[in-house]
């Protein structure tokens, strides 16, 4: 199973209404964290510190315009490196895959005990087939398909469903909207030390619900057959640029400077009428010393889950394999801070003079 809706289900629409911050909460603050330099420029963000860059002197705040549903979405995107998979640089050049693509390639075809003859059986695909034919919204597909895929996940803890990313900073400007993944899956608040918590609050922790997950870096979305797939890969690509930053920020937090190892920790998934696709989102550092980090998005594998027996079985093995891959690269990176944290904090204190 997985978790209940955070809000209503949404009604099937003609023209898709964009994701919107509810009008209870304090959208001032946002202008403050997006025009906050403390991550998105090299040169500000140094050492896991927060810089104290501000807009306070802005006291307006702008309508968020530019949703996936927008032409103007991609391109702005782009414009503040976040780029949608296939994008080619002008010079005609791909933009890297993940310096670990080949790796995670192995990972796919781990074997997992779970996914077996009798736990996907061929009735368990017919079922799945039936399903996927009567799920006509969003909200069809989250409850009628996604469980049989998620299979018996024990971190439910780790998990939020449909929620509002609103307390992280704007991966761009105020004008994008705030992300809203169907799903995604993060840690447990606890595991992280609250001081790094506090420290990274608008990088790491999406929800202004503190008991909700932290740190996601495996996210899904899903359409119903009106659904736009274009609209579904732009919202990925969003979403994962959200997840590596977050991961970035800690692996960087208590160093000297920005870590940039080229490697993919975020896994994005889009669902519609039967069609997987995945895809990695990693972070190449900024082309020039004031420039931003850029957040390339790029595909990994794809499959029709309702093509045959064989498949169905395939795309499950992957999904799952992924989703407890991205929970290994998250625990090794909180436990990776944890410790450096405890370490400063051990130097700092040697290094104070003692008492008489």
């Amino acid at each position: 199973m997985v978790p209940t809706r955070a809000s209503s289900v949404k009604a099937v629409s003609s023209k898709p209404t964009p994701r919107t911050k509810p009008s209870g909460e304090n959208t001032s603050r946002v202008t403050k964290r997006s025009a906050k330099a403390s991550y998105q420029s090299n040169s500000a963000f140094t050492g896991g510190k927060k810089s104290s860059t501000s807009s306070s002197s802005s006291k307006t705040t702008k309508i968020k315009s530019i949703t996936a549903y927008s032409p103007k979405f991609t391109q702005h995107l782009s414009s503040h490196g976040i780029y949608l998979d296939g994008y080619d640089r002008p010079c005609g050049k791909p933009m890297p895959k993940p310096k670990n693509f080949d790796n995670l390639h192995d990972i796919l075809s781990r074997s997992r005990r779970a996914v077996s003859p009798t736990d996907l059986s061929a009735d368990d695909f017919q079922k799945f087939k039936f399903r996927d034919t009567i799920a006509v919204n969003e909200s069809g597909v989250i409850g009628l398909l996604i469980p049989t895929m998620d299979g018996s996940n024990k971190n439910r803890g780790s998990t939020a469903m449909d929620h509002l990313c609103s307390n992280l900073a704007s991966m761009t400007d105020d004008t994008l909207v705030i992300a809203k993944p169907d799903l995604l899956y993060g840690a447990r608040p606890e595991q992280l030390n609250r001081l790094i918590r506090d420290d990274l609050d608008d990088m790491i922790v999406p929800s202004t619900y503190k008991h909700f997950p932290m740190l996601p870096n495996f996210f899904l979305e899903v359409k119903g057959p009106d659904g736009s797939p274009a609209v579904a890969a732009r919202q990925a690509c969003h979403d994962g640029a959200i997840g590596a930053r977050g991961i970035h920020a800690l692996q960087s937090y208590k160093n000297d400077s920005p870590v940039y190892d080229k490697n993919a920790y975020t896994i994005t998934a889009t669902y519609q009428c039967g069609h997987l696709r995945l895809y990695t989102t990693h972070i190449e550092p900024p082309v020039d010393t004031n420039g931003r980090p850029e957040y390339v998005m790029t595909s990994l594998c794809s499959y029709s889950m309702v093509n045959s027996l064989e498949t169905f079985r395939q795309a499950v093995t992957t999904y799952r394999n992924l989703r407890d891959w991205a929970k290994e690269q998250r625990d090794a990176s909180i436990t990776a801070a944890n410790a450096r944290f405890k370490d400063a904090q051990n130097q700092l204190a040697l290094e104070e003079p003692q008492g008489s």
